[in-house]
């Protein structure tokens, strides 16, 4: 769709010069000899640009441009003025009631080309911007309204506490972990004789009961479909006697990718290489069954201990939203759920879009970054809001400038796992065979 401007001349000849003219170069023109009519046609096609003759009769170029920036829709349509004169005065007023720049009489097209090009292309980068202020706008409130649930419910887990017997045969033990949602507990299973994790459901003061716990117990639904040695097993779900949900999982001795992270600083090229390609086939799997973990993060990655060794175990489906289920479509509409620094562009884009599997691959892939190099591939800031603009629209920085030990081939895998569009991004299959092609 080409640009609209709007040619306001009294002069006959010079309107008929300047239109023809910006219509041979593939802009729309509407015309005016007046300024009244200018803010007429101004109302009825809202232009892109104004070329605006200062002397024109009744209502002078200067007037009319004041009356058209106190219109809110056409406040921002820069206004070029046509003008015989050179006193600065003139150029000064013209600035003064709203202009941006001026062309001297009789106008030279060449000139009026490159000004109008110019100030058309500032006025739709400025467009941009807004309309991406706007989505950085929601996308930090979301942000800021799941940090406030979250504070807001520190420490209430009701009566389920440290001590007591969930089930009538999970003693519960010493608290392991929380996150937004639960608290995750040491217990012993009594009639097994096996040690497992309890996560409780921990509601907000606000929280629908009902909608968090479907959406809990999607976490089980979700991490049971995932049948993997490498996923995290879930034993059991169920309510407690307060009316709470409940998981009964595996119990898992070891450390986070992220503790291991914040301790030693990265993986080793060939353990990070295995942890990614063992990762990459868990969500393959995951995605294989309609689940998207939507939470892929250092902090959800286990290294648990087997024997002299460590196992790779993905952790925490509990955001993860089933594909193709009515049921739990909307769940997670309105919210923003993930850990900021690994979710995929889009997610911050439209929180109600329905994610596939390439979201999980954006987020593996600024976790292997992390792992090979010790650093994110987009450097995060205090500032929430230049986080989400860095990941929607800073290109990451390149892996080997970090660990030049990392080959060219890993470089490009990972750059095409954080690619900013989620078709130009491999599927967690395809990364997964490349990783282990590298490791041979």
């Amino acid at each position: 769709m080409s640009d609209v401007i709007l040619v306001v001349e009294d002069d006959p000849d010079a309107l008929d010069l300047v239109a023809t003219f910006l219509r041979a170069n593939g802009y729309e023109v509407v015309t005016a000899e007046t300024g009244a009519d200018a803010l007429e046609a101004a109302v009825a096609t809202p232009p892109s640009l104004v070329l605006m003759d200062v002397n024109l009769p009744e209502m002078d170029g200067f007037e009319a441009c004041k009356q058209l920036k106190e219109d809110p829709a056409l406040a921002d349509v820069p206004v070029l003025f046509l003008t015989g004169s050179d006193r600065d005065e003139d150029v000064l007023r013209g600035f003064e009631v709203g202009g941006v720049d001026y062309l001297r009489k009789p106008v030279r097209p060449p000139e009026m080309q490159a000004r109008v090009k110019t100030h058309l292309a500032l006025q739709n980068a400025m467009n941009e911007l807004v309309a991406r202020h706007a989505a950085l706008t929601k996308a930090y409130d979301r942000l800021q309204r799941s940090k406030q649930r979250e504070v807001e419910a520190f420490g209430a887990v009701g009566a389920v506490l440290e001590g007591t017997t969930l089930a009538g045969r999970y003693e519960l033990g010493e608290k392991l972990g929380e996150g937004g949602m639960g608290v995750v507990l040491a217990a012993k299973q009594t009639d097994l004789d096996r040690e497992v994790a309890v996560k409780i459901l921990r509601p907000t003061p606000d929280a629908d009961r009902d909608l968090l716990a479907e959406r809990f117990a999607r976490e089980g639904q979700a991490s049971v479909a995932v049948t993997h040695p490498n996923a995290i097993t879930i034993h059991e779900m169920g309510l407690t006697d307060t009316g709470l949900p409940y998981l009964v999982m595996e119990r898992l001795h070891g450390r986070t990718l992220a503790q291991i992270i914040d301790n030693e600083g990265k993986l080793e090229l060939w353990y990070a290489l295995h942890m990614g390609a063992t990762v990459a086939d868990v969500l393959a799997v995951a995605h294989e069954v309609g689940v998207v973990h939507r939470d892929v993060n250092p902090s959800n990655i286990f290294f648990h201990r087997v024997g002299e060794g460590d196992m790779v175990k993905v952790l925490d489906f509990g955001i993860a939203k089933l594909l193709g289920r009515a049921k739990t479509k909307t769940l997670t509409q309105g919210d923003f759920l993930g850990t900021p620094g690994y979710i995929a562009p889009e997610t911050y884009a439209d929180a109600n879009r329905e994610l596939t599997g390439k979201a999980d691959v954006y987020g593996l892939g600024a976790v292997l970054f992390e792992a090979v190099s010790g650093q994110e591939p987009i450097v995060t800031a205090a500032n929430p809001m230049v986080t989400l603009s860095s990941h929607l629209f800073t290109p990451p920085r390149r892996l080997r400038e970090l660990a030049p030990e990392a080959s060219p081939e890993l470089e490009d895998l990972v750059a095409r796992m954080l690619a900013k569009e989620p078709d130009a991004r491999p599927t967690a299959r395809e990364a997964c065979e490349a990783m282990r092609a590298m490791l041979g």
